[in-house]
């Protein structure tokens, strides 16, 4: 009893120090005085030979280190020493970042063994490793870069790598390597800073190499051209095919050519050009389609969709031109015209993932105009797109059609399946009321058959929440740099860890926790969501209650339930929308301009604001949580 309560009492004191540091480096970050910087250093000095003082000082460099006070991180880090050997590779980040800024070049080199060796393995291998390249290519070390760049490439982020590469071979005297990693970027990062600085270097070397130099090939340049026209880059993407037209030859010119024209957004152009290629022609119909639908020339539209389907059956250029028909007769609410054109691409492309929305559609379609087929086609949904996220509708319209024809036991088959399989969808809901309604019908055996024979990907349901010895690392680590209010750095460890020690479902959860405590409830949910994809497919009760708090947060509580009540609209039908729309982000903007929390249109907000009484209305005001759910509720 003596040594549990001894036990409970250090854990309870090593808790508060932690929180006592946490809340003494957020003040610090928050407004760097001299006052606040003494209260860490005060801690420190009073905590010499633990984690806590050790952590003390993380706190105070990671601070300065981040705001440029490199002079002061590196004394900080001073007073480490083998303390946080733990996380010494995050200790060494703060060091390279601080040594860099500080112009110390040789030392920031020296400084990222500990990174690069680090067990676990470190995330931070990336950001160290182009921060040092950075600091030898500024001190005349590029053979010594070079080697670092080389040994580490699989694990840095691009472009920055291949710029930094291409830089360290020019130093070392090979500009024809140098040239192949500028037209590297160039080609596929056409929208980064990179890019525009690899363009000036491949003019710099062609002029310095002369017939030496290997311009672009052919494919890299039609490439980069596809890049920028899927960009609406249409002036750049036309000034590189012009410079190189006379390098274009056979298939290779007609793909230009096709290219050139829509650069022009011609739909003449394109109707005129002739081309030899299959694909270049395709293309060509693709654009043509596109750019009918976008001025409502529909019957230009389908003759192109027509020559498609006529000489192009199988060209992903003909998938790409019925799914833009597809979705201009579906904004129109054309029943019969969009479901003949999801026909088409259904079956035309069975199993590519970008036809499932095209069959689902074309599926329920038939389903909604009450076409005998339906069935049939749910069934094709299920069997060629399993992993659909429409398969749970698809298996209940199938109940539903099978109900109707008094056929209770296949209904039962299927309402059973998403019960089992989707347990916190809302196709389940309505199955489990189904259920009821058929009763104890003999299953179909028919409905099992079809049911079996379909080949599901994984729908693992039931995930271990006891974490391994490789989670538990990572949440130590984690949990000492939160300590030292390193957010990012805290962030950087979880996610890699559930990138690549599985068990992301448990960092997710820590991650959740964190954003929480930060005030960004929204952020929770966006972690559990991109760690634990399948969550929806998991029974509430194989999960802690706290991962489900995460995913599914209540903040405004009062202001939900106070402005429902007001409204007779269920709270949890409110607080359901708006994490739907918002994920409970009060300043999210969605790409048609809808603000806030309840995702409001801003003539809407301002027409809501005069029914309501509101005076004063601006848009700014759906940026406040407590009008945004008030209009919400209204509404």
């Amino acid at each position: 009893m003596m040594r549990l309560a001894a036990f409970v009492f250090l854990t309870c004191s090593l808790a508060a120090s932690a929180a006592t540091v946490e809340a003494m480096a957020r003040a610090y970050r928050k407004a760097p005085t001299a006052a606040n910087r003494a209260a860490l250093t005060t801690f420190a000095a009073q905590h010499p030979r633990d984690t806590e003082g050790a952590g003390a000082w993380l706190a105070l460099a990671g601070a300065d280190a981040e705001a440029g006070r490199n002079a002061e991180a590196l004394q900080a880090l001073e007073g480490i020493g083998p303390r946080l050997a733990k996380i010494q590779d995050h200790v060494a980040y703060i060091a390279v970042t601080a040594l860099y800024g500080a112009g110390s070049d040789i030392a920031t080199l020296d400084a990222v063994t500990p990174v690069l060796q680090n067990k676990p393995k470190s995330p931070l291998i990336s950001r160290t490793v182009l921060a040092a390249a950075k600091a030898g290519l500024r001190s005349g070390q590029a053979g010594r870069v070079l080697q670092l760049l080389r040994s580490n490439y699989p694990e840095l982020a691009q472009p920055q790598a291949d710029a930094l590469l291409a830089e360290a071979l020019e130093k070392t005297g090979d500009p024809v390597a140098a040239a192949n990693y500028y037209q590297r970027i160039w080609q596929n990062y056409t929208q980064s800073k990179e890019a525009a600085e690899a363009e000036s270097a491949m003019s710099r070397l062609s002029a310095q190499l002369g017939s030496s130099y290997p311009p672009p090939m052919p494919a890299a340049v039609l490439q980069r051209a596809s890049r920028l026209i899927a960009s609406n880059q249409f002036t750049a993407a036309k000034r590189d095919l012009e410079a190189a037209l006379p390098s274009f030859t056979g298939a290779t010119r007609d793909v230009a050519d096709v290219r050139l024209a829509i650069c022009g957004q011609n739909a003449q152009a394109l109707q005129s050009l002739t081309v030899s290629d299959p694909e270049a022609n395709a293309e060509r119909l693709a654009a043509i389609v596109s750019l009918a639908a976008r001025g409502n020339r529909e019957d230009e539209m389908m003759d192109a969709i027509g020559q498609l389907r006529k000489y192009h059956e199988s060209s992903p250029y003909r998938l790409e031109a019925l799914l833009s028909a597809g979705y201009y007769y579906f904004l129109r609410a054309q029943t019969e015209q969009y479901y003949d054109v999801y026909q088409q691409c259904s079956i035309g492309f069975p199993r590519d993932p970008k036809a499932a929305l095209c069959h689902w559609r074309a599926a329920l379609s038939e389903h909604l105009r009450g076409r005998p087929k339906a069935a049939e086609m749910f069934q094709h949904h299920i069997r060629f797109f399993p992993g659909d996220e429409h398969t749970p509708a698809a298996l209940y319209y199938l109940g539903r059609l099978a109900e109707a024809a008094k056929d209770p036991g296949a209904a039962r088959v299927y309402y059973a399946e998403i019960e089992s399989y989707y347990p916190n969808f809302y196709y389940t809901m309505l199955a489990r009321e189904q259920l009821r309604v058929v009763g104890k019908a003999a299953p179909s055996q028919a409905a099992r058959d079809f049911l079996s024979s379909v080949t599901w990907p994984d729908r693992k349901r039931i995930e271990d929440f006891t974490p391994t010895a490789a989670t538990n690392a990572r949440l130590e680590r984690a949990r000492l740099l939160q300590a030292a209010a390193l957010d990012f750095q805290t962030d950087q460890e979880l996610r890699f860890g559930g990138r690549n020690d599985g068990q992301g479902h448990i960092l997710a959860i820590e991650l959740a926790a964190n954003a929480t405590r930060r005030g960004s409830p929204d952020q929770a949910v966006r972690w559990i969501k991109a760690m634990v994809p399948q969550y929806l497919m998991m029974p509430m009760d194989s999960a802690p209650r706290e991962f489900w708090r995460y995913a599914y947060p209540l903040p405004w509580r009062k202001q939900i339930e106070d402005y429902s009540r007001q409204n007779e609209v269920d709270p949890f039908l409110l607080a359901g929308l708006i994490r739907q729309e918002s994920e409970f982000d009060p300043k999210v903007v969605s790409y048609a301009n809808a603000h806030g929390l309840s995702q409001i249109m801003p003539p809407t907000g301002r027409e809501l604001a005069r029914r309501m009484g509101i005076r004063g209305y601006s848009n700014a005001l759906l940026f406040n949580p407590e009008v945004n759910i008030r209009m919400g509720a209204f509404h």
